[in-house]
């Protein structure tokens, strides 16, 4: 087992525990999603040797529908399981692996501005400022910067790949700990 394989293997460890401590909060399905695209990016990777991001790419429109609202999400869980379906089937490899990856880099941008939107409102209608939201927004950047240095092709993309790959798995260790409505992560400004 390489180095990379069994960091893929314990990040998705991680996540898979992260959707669980999230269970019944906000944002479960993200976390739950999230911890899918994990496991089948290990599975894919490791186990069939693909390069595929289908999966991902299916998994993140779940997470764009979810995340955008939850309550029309679990309100026609069964259609978006449809869309999920028929997603998984196209064949998304009839595009070039850079053009799968700036398509997960665009569904990434989109969950940051989620994240970002509700921070705002947080701030400036709540007078809160939400950590758990700026650690997701941060976990968002971070994994977009891994995306865009992939794309660059520099040349040390493979290290960077791996550095933020370990960092988005600190990340996972303090969701694992803080719950979203953790009140030690919110901080009333009025």
């Amino acid at each position: 087992m390489t180095g990379l394989s069994f960091l893929y293997q314990i990040i998705s460890i991680v996540w898979i525990f992260v959707a669980a401590r999230q269970f019944k909060s906000e944002d479960f399905f993200y976390f739950l999603f999230m911890a899918m695209i994990e496991l089948t990016t290990y599975f894919v990777r490791n186990i069939l040797h693909s390069n595929s991001n289908s999966f991902a790419i299916s998994f993140s429109l779940l997470i764009l529908f979810s995340l955008y609202n939850k309550n029309i999400f679990i309100k026609y869980i069964y259609l978006f399981g449809v869309i999920f379906i028929i997603a998984s089937c196209i064949d998304w490899n009839a595009l070039t692996h850079e053009k799968q990856i700036y398509l997960m880099a665009a569904f990434q941008f989109l969950f940051f501005v989620i994240f970002l939107k509700r921070f705002i409102i947080s701030t400036i209608l709540e007078k809160k400022i939400n950590f758990f939201l700026l650690l997701l927004m941060f976990y968002e950047l971070t994994i977009l910067s891994k995306l865009i240095t992939l794309i660059s092709g520099s040349a040390s993309a493979y290290m960077f790949f791996i550095i933020t790959t370990m960092f988005e798995g600190i990340i996972g260790f303090i969701f694992l700990y803080f719950r979203e409505d953790d009140h030690r992560l919110i901080m009333n400004i009025s």
